[in-house]
């Protein structure tokens, strides 16, 4: 699955679950109706700081957020096969995990 793909279908599910629609979500997050839209839809890939908004606006962490992306792949080595992630995706993915860890240090 990709990576663009596993943020709509995974933003999709929260909003659901929290029973928010699009522009109310947009609103929260301070950003344009069409913009969320088209995260939503597969169509436009966010870059992380508005991930992070989005979370923020969630009542998540983006740790939370990309949590149930590890039970997608395999568990002891994924990589970028293993992830069906283009290397673009791939390297941004890397990129995420390592703020993730480094901000989970931080916070010990």
């Amino acid at each position: 699955m990709k990576t663009d793909d596993f943020v709509a279908l995974r933003l999709q599910k929260i909003c659901k679950e929290k029973n928010i629609n699009c522009y109310q979500l947009a609103r929260r997050a301070g950003l344009s109706t069409s913009s969320l839209y088209s995260i939503l839809n597969g169509k436009a890939s966010p870059r992380v700081s508005t991930l992070e908004i989005i979370c923020e606006a969630l009542d998540m962490t983006i740790c939370e957020f990309f949590g149930d992306r590890y039970a997608l792949v395999d568990r002891e080595k994924p990589n970028q096969e293993t992830m069906g992630l283009s290397e673009k995706n791939y390297q941004l993915w890397m990129e995420i995990g390592k703020l993730l860890l480094n901000s989970q240090s931080d916070m010990m």
